[in-house]
């Protein structure tokens, strides 16, 4: 598997993520199974290639990892520390596939 393979499959891996956090109520619950066991099955794969998340929470930015995306004052965080992950970064034998978009505090 190459590189520009895995970076054209990471953005859709993003929206099925997204798809599985913002499941509205009332959904059949069978549906959202099927949703979380398909999100599963993509993590295992990725997993497997030896594709990894690239770490936000609490994490300084390194614009080599982050894209900065938007900047918020919060009170007591560092300048330039990430408070937000927009969407999930992505990398594979010390490569950034995908940079994590972010958001940092100023």
């Amino acid at each position: 598997v190459t590189a520009g393979c895995l970076r054209t499959l990471l953005p859709s891996f993003t929206a099925l993520e997204r798809a599985c956090s913002h499941v509205p109520e009332g959904v059949d619950v069978e549906w959202v199974r099927g949703l979380a066991a398909v999100k599963k099955s993509f993590e295992d794969a990725f997993a497997e290639l030896g594709v990894i998340r690239i770490e936000t929470a609490g994490q300084p930015l390194d614009p080599m990892r982050h894209e900065v995306i938007s900047r918020r004052k919060v009170e007591g965080a560092a300048t330039d520390s990430i408070v937000e992950e927009v969407a999930s970064g992505y990398m594979i034998n010390g490569k950034v596939l995908l940079p994590a978009k972010v958001i940092v505090a100023e």
